[in-house]
């Protein structure tokens, strides 16, 4: 049988590798604090001295009633072996302290997606992200200001099986809610980190009102017992950043942005009140404009802002007060300045309806799903397969229906059916989503709810000039540092070629590219001098049907008719196709005298004759190749510049 809704946090077993059982004592006992029920223990494959590290917590946990689970990463080390899991369950999963669900024990992956089918939904919440650790290939940031506050209305609203909060102790991705220890600090060595980010920055304050939330989560109401502000804030503004910083990340195939072009220069706060109160920040002794975004509907609850920094510089001070009264304060001397929180007195406060009573009041949704999840929520119908909820509370009262059911526009899918039924019927029916005509529905190949990707690009002008072929080879699959690249285009994701085992490549000496070449060569496309190819296959031999090599699929040009003034006789140049792209044929089309070089049905053209063939009096012979890959793929081919084999 399901055990219930439960609140784990993601903890990383090899920054524990020196924790003393006093160590484990604290963490736990912090963690039951919070009203935490488990920690994910995340362990990699193959990485020594976490024996130790795991007996030890088991045993604490066993001895304070605490709850451990294993959480396999494949993505550090690779896949994990089946034997390996077995060894480690078999030793572990029948312990006291291990947690179990549904009748057996819980082990989770981050690896999930093809295995997930109807297994319970584990929902994360994180409160931002930052690495820098140039070991791991990782620098970069998402802008997560908000997050902490919206995911625990999400989380209250959507009531998943379990939560994860990631992350306990992962310091060297800045998400840790955990305390600080200088021993466990190994990721910034280890990942080359250019300082510790982490040091001296305590977040003991986002843990302050997980047991209100927690407790609204899984028993549905929860009682404030005593009042605080907690407050978080960059301390440098948005425009202080290094060069090579940037905002998502090209590796997992995102849109790069400069961090100046996404980040607030905000200081944001959450404040845990029985009554409405008031809020003041200052910075170095300046006022700034502080003020509500969200207030809790029946005043009990969690309120939550921001306030502008703009060129102000100083200690920030938070302050709650009411009737003239500070009820709860946060400042530079509340242990720290980020994710700190101070305390008021004790009261008794609980809200007047449950979680279960409540409906969502205020929401939202991505792109054309906006302005219809606003409507929708305002009256407390709830699509959470299309919007996103941004309060609970007591809805207004429903207005009777004034107009016919509506339906999704022409040319839209069924995510719409729902919210464009309500709205249109309570007469608000906006033709971009909604419409009263009944169409057929499409079946969209990619989510609504997708982040566009970069499907074309270039390489910025100047020094990049020689990043041409890669930018726009690696941009059509999403791979598009901003640094070195433009984005042309975006849309939906192309199939990424995958990678080919043994291929592998780096840039040049004295080359930024930023992962471009290594992306590419391994996939078969390797272009020198800009990029070294290290595969360690060899490198082939041409054939008049094509052959593969470490740079791709090549087919014989025999003749050369497509630089017959330059090619000697008896010689050919050579089509360098990325092997992600493999043509299945190739042949040219096109009969003389006046050739056209049309394809058949099932064939891209790669290239045409500009010189045409010995048939050709007029008009162009085209190189059509059958394939089952994206036209996109096919057009990548080039031509080499080598009358004989050679790698493109």
């Amino acid at each position: 049988m399901f055990q219930g809704k439960a609140v784990f946090t993601h903890f990383m077993v090899g920054n524990a590798n020196n924790y003393t059982q006093s160590d484990w004592e604290t963490d736990i006992g912090l963690a039951q604090e919070a009203h935490i029920d488990a920690f994910a223990l995340n362990i990699a494959n193959d990485v020594g001295g976490i024996t130790q590290a795991v007996q030890l917590a088991f045993y604490v946990a066993s001895q304070k009633g605490f709850k451990l689970f294993f959480s396999f990463d494949y993505a550090g080390n690779g896949p994990w072996d089946k034997d390996d899991v077995i060894t480690l369950c078999t030793s572990y999963c029948n312990n006291p302290a291990y947690y179990h669900t549904n009748g057996g024990p819980l082990l989770t992956t981050l690896m999930y997606l093809e295995q997930a089918g109807d297994k319970p939904y584990m929902m994360p919440a994180s409160p931002w992200f930052y690495t820098n650790l140039p070991g791991y290939s990782k620098n970069w940031l998402w802008r997560r200001d908000e997050t902490w506050y919206d995911r625990w209305v999400q989380i209250i609203y959507n009531q998943p099986d379990f939560v994860e909060i990631i992350s306990r102790n992962d310091y060297g991705e800045s998400h840790y809610i955990g305390p600080l220890y200088d021993k466990a600090m190994e990721a910034f060595t280890v990942g080359e980190g250019p300082f510790n980010y982490a040091s001296g920055m305590p977040h003991n304050g986002w843990r302050a009102f997980l047991p209100y939330v927690i407790d609204l989560y899984k028993e549905s109401t929860a009682t404030i017992t005593q009042e605080g502000v907690q407050g978080w804030w960059r301390r440098a503004a948005a425009s202080f950043q290094e060069p090579a910083d940037s905002d998502g990340q090209a590796s997992q195939l995102q849109i790069e942005f400069a961090p100046s072009a996404i980040l607030a220069d905000k200081i944001f706060f959450s404040a845990l009140l029985g009554s409405h109160a008031d809020v003041s920040v200052t910075v170095g002794g300046t006022a700034l404009n502080a003020a509500w975004s969200w207030t809790p509907d029946d005043g009990i609850g969690i309120y939550h802002g921001s306030a502008d920094f703009g060129s102000a510089t100083g200690d920030v001070v938070i302050a709650i007060s009411r009737s003239g009264r500070t009820v709860a304060a946060l400042s530079p001397g509340s242990a720290g300045s980020i994710g700190t929180q101070s305390c008021g007195d004790s009261i008794s406060a609980t809200p007047t309806l449950k979680i279960s009573e409540q409906k969502c009041i205020n929401g939202t949704g991505y792109q054309n799903f906006e302005g219809i999840c606003d409507f929708a929520y305002r009256y407390g119908y709830c699509d959470h397969s299309a919007c996103v909820c941004k309060a609970m509370g007591s809805p207004s009262a429903t207005p009777s229906g004034v107009a016919p059911t509506g339906y999704p526009a022409a040319g839209l899918d069924a995510s719409y059916a729902g919210v464009c039924a309500f709205d249109c019927e309570h007469g608000y029916c906006p033709p971009s989503a909604c419409s009263y005509e009944e169409s057929p529905l499409t079946t969209p190949t990619v989510s609504d709810f997708s982040p566009p990707a970069c499907i074309a690009g270039s390489a910025i002008a100047g020094p990049n000039s020689a990043l041409g072929g890669l930018c726009s080879y690696a941009c059509n699959f999403g791979f598009c540092p901003y640094l070195v690249c433009h984005c042309d285009g975006q849309g939906a994701l192309h199939e990424t070629p995958a990678k080919i085992d043994g291929y592998s490549g780096k840039a040049a000496d004295g080359v930024e590219d930023h992962g471009l070449c290594s992306f590419a060569c391994e996939r078969g496309y390797c272009p020198a001098p800009t990029c070294v190819n290290t595969t360690s296959t060899g490198s082939g031999s041409g054939g008049d049907s094509g052959s593969t090599g470490p740079g791709g699929i090549f087919f014989k040009d025999p003749g050369c008719v497509l630089f017959p003034d330059d090619c000697p006789a008896g010689q050919y140049r050579i089509v360098v196709c990325p092997l992600g792209a493999t043509p299945g044929r190739c042949e040219w089309r096109g009969t003389g005298p006046l050739c056209d070089p049309t394809c058949q049905p099932g064939e891209v053209a790669i290239e045409t004759s500009k010189h045409g063939s010995s048939s050709c009096l007029a008009g162009e012979q085209g190189l059509c190749c059958k394939s089952d890959t994206s036209a996109s793929l096919v057009s990548s081919c080039s031509w080499t510049s080598d009358y004989t084999y050679g790698v493109g």
